[in-house]
């Protein structure tokens, strides 16, 4: 069987409830296949995020596991392991959406650790890295968390 034709039959086994053979096929296609196009959509549906990251952090699937892997830290209170998953990603040329989340990902980090200057700071860069950014809801309840002043105000 062709490797497209095993992500489909992926799909359809997940898609039919049938997790086991879904993850089956996915392990089949990264056999055949480990650095193909099809293998970081493999890698995202058996949930081996660290694994996507580092093998192919520019593929559209690496943003969406940069949040799962940092909101389960953050979620477990523990910032640093947070705070160095999203630096790592803050400056990696990888897509803008990643940068962003990776940036506002640390930001939460740091407050987390109460490092409230930091975050400040964290604030300013992404004022002017992404000053239209798709993330500005999150940010502004950042900015309100640490007190710091709206973009365009004075403090």
């Amino acid at each position: 069987m062709a490797v497209g034709a095993l992500a489909e039959l992926a799909r359809a086994q997940a898609a039919l409830g049938e997790a086991e053979a879904a993850a089956a096929s996915w392990r089949e296609l990264l056999a055949r296949s480990p650095d193909g196009p099809l293998a970081p959509r493999a890698l995202a549906a058996l949930g081996e995020d660290e694994a996507l990251l580092a093998r192919f952090p520019a593929s559209h699937e690496a943003t969406a596991a940069l949040l799962r892997l940092g909101k389960a830290h953050l979620d477990a209170g523990r910032w640093s392991e947070a705070a160095a998953l999203f630096a790592a990603h803050v400056d990696d040329g990888g897509s803008a959406a990643r940068r962003e989340a990776a940036l506002v990902g640390l930001m939460r980090a740091r407050l987390g650790e109460g490092r409230a200057s930091e975050v400040r700071a964290l604030l300013a860069r992404y004022d002017a890295a992404f000053p239209e950014g798709a993330r500005r809801a999150e940010v502004a309840r950042l900015r309100e968390a640490v007190g710091a002043a709206p973009e365009g105000t004075a403090p």
